[in-house]
């Protein structure tokens, strides 16, 4: 680890992993090195973690971790249909933003289902919304609109200026066709309302990368 460490310093790469995907791991990790007090201080001690690194899952963070990821500028990849399907658990992604966390959405297609940002969104929703219940109401739950913004800014803003319209950002965009869900009537926050829990990647007729159209 502290190798792969000194290779993405010296080349300046960027560094992804997993972290406190689910307890049956974070216990291991602390069999294999007592010497360190958490999981993500294992990888802070070999100079894995920083503004240059993402870190997927991140389900039972302890506030010590958390905060030492906020600290270090490192970006959570909250992947909820992954949580799911391997029974990892509900991640508390309503306190991670409480603690200032960088945060974005990812389809982790190893264990996820799935490459459609659309319904890793409305899994984002389900799964915050059951945390809401289990928890006892303890964090809100995540709005259509928050869940939007990771799959958006929130996992942009790890490449650069991108992820939003606004002047200096790059112009990377999704022309969605509506017509199958949305009426004449409907206003604007009606029809992000519906693109959020209606659409899929077969609506999605023209994708824009840093101004340049792909298809």
């Amino acid at each position: 680890m502290e190798g792969l460490a000194g290779l993405a310093e010296a080349y300046g790469l960027p560094v992804q992993s997993h972290l406190d995907e689910n307890p049956d791991e974070v216990a291991w990790v602390r069999r294999l090195h007592p010497e360190y007090t958490d999981y993500a201080s294992v990888y802070d001690g070999c100079g894995l973690l920083g503004p240059d690194t993402l870190m997927a899952h991140c389900v039972y963070l302890t506030d010590k971790e958390a905060a030492l990821l906020r600290e270090r500028g490192t970006t959570i990849v909250h992947c909820p249909t992954s949580n799911t399907n391997v029974r990892s658990g509900l991640c508390p992604v309503r306190r991670y933003l409480g603690m200032g966390l960088k945060m974005g959405l990812g389809s982790d297609i190893s264990g996820g289902h799935t490459l459609d940002m659309a319904e890793v969104v409305r899994s984002a929703l389900g799964t915050s919304k059951l945390l809401w219940r289990t928890s006892c109401e303890k964090w809100a739950h995540l709005r259509a609109q928050e869940a939007f913004w990771l799959a958006t800014v929130g996992g942009a803003s790890f490449f650069g200026k991108a992820g939003v319209f606004e002047p200096g950002y790059d112009f990377d965009a999704v022309a969605v066709d509506d017509s199958a869900w949305c009426t004449p009537d409907d206003d604007l926050p009606a029809r992000f309302e519906k693109m959020i829990y209606c659409s899929s990647s077969r609506d999605v007729k023209a994708k824009y990368v840093a101004g340049r159209k792909i298809f």
